[in-house]
């Protein structure tokens, strides 16, 4: 059976052996290859789209076909941003996979999206079909789901439209996330809107929708809040609609409902689902830390650990299952006689660890307030702890308060000035507030305490200065003692970009080729490869280099954000030569 593409027809069910519907004469084969096969839902003429199984030579595929020509923007949106994704968990659509067809001489065009067909089924297929996931499953799903979220959000997009039945569960367990129809753009303009009474359209769905996109006022973040109703939905099998919400703080109560699910699973969930965006994960990546935390947590036992940790402080001893052992009268003695001797200072120094191990947990979580404490109390037990003066410094820096962070770092490297990640952070402070004489200083003593990546910032801030020579004396330095993919990577791209600052082109090749081979789904070492190409006159070599700087960047990184106009200028300056 062949169906007619025309959503005016009136019979569009065709034998597979005609070329033109019996009907009204529309062409079966849409642009003189596709064959519509079946419709994936059912024809609706109130609906705005319509999504069709296709064959393509012997392939099948999935069609989704816009009728109405003043959602057109939004659909090309659509296709353009699938186009650049590239990515397992997004629906793949080819370079010519968006294209326009004629139905009669006076009809109005049907814009059509041509996408790899996923095979499996929806969430909300699978909730009403396997009842509710198990926490294991969860966690595993949540972190697919947020690695999709960050590479859409590092390309200044958001979805808007998160729910059970825009995620699709392949048979390989690969979570699939579809329809970006509704995907916004994060440019300056739309920013703008957000901030005043500019009107913005809504995406409503019920019981998954934040509170501020209700109001046309959608962020990044508020997709963490859709994310987070939907694994309320997978955990307890109630829709959000079905739960009641606290009067007072307006957040969902449904952890009765999954008592078996972990609290700092819970936790991360519940701040995700936060009514003000601001009081959720900042970004992706954070979510994805949180998840790896809690799956530390469960696979380590840290929490357990650090009970039995003290208690063998305080001369208890615990059994592998957590239950007390009464101790021998010999033992106990031996271990008053040796506090005796150790003293207070020494049993200071082991609950400080303590409290500086607790203070990690909660930084890593995100407990801001619980972190400060529990450093600050560490810091009270032993004042000459270095590493808790750089946490403090991280966290303080984390919270935007900078001479707080500048401080605790200058504490952490004058009682150890060997510590290199402190001198390594206040480099990175002192370069935020482009304080370059500070990060200089900093970076330069991180490095001659051999920490590598000091090697690679130093050399970027000579770099900005155009001081190539010195950068790349700094950066071969710090390859020899790079061991970590990132770092290497990041060390290989600066000196990529050093070398094309020396006029060195084809060094800059080689070497920006490596880069690309360790971390092939990032953009600097592409966009930089596009300027040598460039430099050496080999303009039409160097489009498939911005073709790629264009995939990969984003707007939240300084030197991505340049080359992303760079870009944009080169590829659309091409298209006008064509």
């Amino acid at each position: 059976m062949s169906y007619c593409i025309n959503p005016r027809c009136p019979n569009r069910q065709n034998p597979d052996n005609l070329a033109n519907c019996q009907s009204c004469g529309t062409p079966l084969l849409v642009n003189n290859r596709y064959r519509l096969v079946k419709p994936l839902r059912e024809l609706d003429e109130f609906s705005t789209t319509e999504i069709f199984e296709i064959d393509d030579a012997g392939t099948s595929k999935v069609l989704k076909v816009l009728k109405r020509p003043k959602l057109s923007q939004m659909f090309e949106r659509e296709a353009r941003v699938l186009q650049q994704l590239k990515h397992p968990g997004i629906p793949q659509v080819e370079a010519d996979g968006y294209f326009t067809v004629y139905t009669g001489k006076v009809s109005k065009p049907l814009h059509c999206l041509v996408m790899h067909k996923i095979e499996g089924e929806n969430l909300e297929q699978w909730l009403a079909n396997g009842g509710t996931v198990t926490q294991t499953l969860a966690l595993d799903w949540l972190t697919q789901l947020a690695k999709i979220i960050k590479l859409v959000h590092e390309k200044d997009l958001f979805h808007r439209d998160i729910k059970p039945s825009n995620i699709m569960l392949s048979p390989s367990g690969q979570l699939v996330l579809i329809d970006f129809g509704t995907v916004r753009e994060v440019t300056g303009t739309y920013l703008a809107k957000v901030g005043s009474d500019g009107q913005i359209t809504g995406i409503i769905s019920p019981g998954y929708t934040p509170p501020e996109q209700a109001t046309g006022k959608a962020v990044p973040q508020s997709d963490f809040f859709a994310l987070g109703r939907t694994f309320v939905h997978l955990l307890t099998g109630a829709h959000p609609v079905e739960l009641l919400e606290n009067p007072q703080t307006g957040e969902l109560i449904w952890r009765e409902l999954a008592p078996d699910v972990y609290p700092d699973f819970a936790d991360l969930i519940d701040d995700m689902m936060a009514p003000f965006p601001g009081k959720r994960p900042a970004s992706a990546p954070l979510v994805l830390q949180r998840l790896e935390q809690v799956r530390s947590n469960w696979r380590e036992g840290v929490s357990g650990e650090l009970e039995r940790r003290v208690n063998r402080w305080r001369g208890r001893k615990l059994n592998p299952w957590g239950k007390d052992i009464k101790q021998p009268r010999w033992l106990t003695a031996a271990v008053l006689l040796l506090i005796g001797l150790w003293g207070f200072w020494g049993l200071g120094r082991a609950l400080a660890v303590y409290y500086y191990s607790r203070g990690l947990e909660n930084h890593l979580a995100r407990q801001w307030e619980e972190a400060e404490a529990n450093y600050k109390q560490a810091l009270k037990l032993n004042p000459n702890y270095a590493e808790v003066h750089n946490a403090l410094g991280f966290l303080c820096q984390n919270r935007q308060d900078v001479e707080c962070a500048r401080r605790e770092y200058e504490k952490a490297i004058a009682l150890d000035t060997n510590l290199a990640i402190a001198h390594l952070n206040l480099g990175i402070l002192c370069e935020d507030r482009q304080d370059w004489e500070c990060a200089g200083t900093a970076y330069r003593q991180a490095a001659r305490n051999g920490l590598p990546a000091a090697y690679n910032n130093l050399a970027r801030l000579r770099i900005l200065q155009q001081d190539f020579d010195a950068a790349a004396e700094l950066l071969s330095q710090g390859l020899q003692l790079a061991k970590e993919p990132g770092t290497q990577y990041a060390t290989l791209k600066n000196l990529g970009w050093a070398k094309l600052g020396q006029k060195r082109y084809k060094e800059a090749e080689e070497t920006l080729r490596k880069a690309i081979e360790i971390k092939g789904d990032r953009a600097p070492a592409y966009c930089l490869l596009a300027q040598v190409k460039e430099s050496e006159n080999q303009r039409q070599n160097a489009l498939p280099e911005w073709e790629n700087c264009l995939r990969y960047a984003s707007r939240y990184n300084p030197d991505e954000a340049a080359w992303i106009d760079m870009a944009r200028e080169r590829l659309n300056a091409k298209g006008e030569g064509q």
